[in-house]
């Protein structure tokens, strides 16, 4: 079952062009673009066959530079894509936007190494890439989890995302999530070559979702 077609303002909103910083610090992580050196982590996590039970399966070294490289390409096609996450300069995970052909629209996602997990890192870069995105004017963003995926429906949970309807994208049945896209207080992020996310609080005022 695919998922409902977007009209309307939902429509408008996923659509609008967006520009992404190359590189975000939080409190504890550095997301960055992918470099050479991150290859090896980064193909032990796919190669995990719990790590990617939600994702696919276990992906082979060639699938996975081909992975890297697609991930830096949509940086130049897209303007924004996946970041590499580091935490006391190693690679931890992968974290950002995601808009492949067939995907319904652009969506939040993530994944990280096993010794990594449990930790808070991918709500805090989910977060950070998040805001990142509402201070370019982002205004809407998804996450597509899979109903058995506990960590990650809790992931969503605490960034406060609002469930909507439940669809295939060949990875099995996924529940579309919206995100929480309301204006930061406080102004834009700001950062050399990119953003550097300063705490901040939501503005209090209702908005409509779509």
């Amino acid at each position: 079952m695919s998922f409902s077609p977007l009209t309307g303002d939902a429509l408008a909103a996923a659509t609008a062009p967006l520009m992404l910083p190359r590189r975000i610090e939080s409190a504890r992580l550095t997301l960055c673009m992918f470099r050479e050196d991150h290859f090896e982590a980064l193909a032990r996590m796919h190669g995990d066959a719990d790590t990617m039970r939600f994702m696919g399966g276990p992906r082979d070294n060639d699938t996975n530079w081909r992975g890297m490289a697609t991930m830096l390409g949509q940086w130049e096609l897209l303007g924004y894509g996946a970041y590499a996450v580091e935490a006391h300069g190693q690679f931890v995970g992968r974290c950002g936007l995601y808009h492949p052909l067939h995907w319904p629209e652009r969506e939040l996602g993530y994944c990280f190494l096993s010794e990594a997990r449990g930790q808070g890192y991918a709500t805090e870069a989910a977060t950070a890439v998040r805001d990142a995105a509402i201070a370019a004017g982002a205004r809407r963003l998804i996450s597509l989890i899979n109903p058995d995926n506990e960590p990650s429906l809790k992931v969503a949970a605490r960034m406060g995302a609002t469930r909507t309807d439940q669809g295939d994208v060949g990875e099995g049945p996924m529940i579309r999530f919206v995100h929480d896209m309301r204006p930061l207080a406080g102004g834009d992020i700001t950062g050399a070559e990119g953003a550097k996310p300063t705490p901040k609080t939501r503005t209090k005022t209702p908005r409509k979702r779509t």
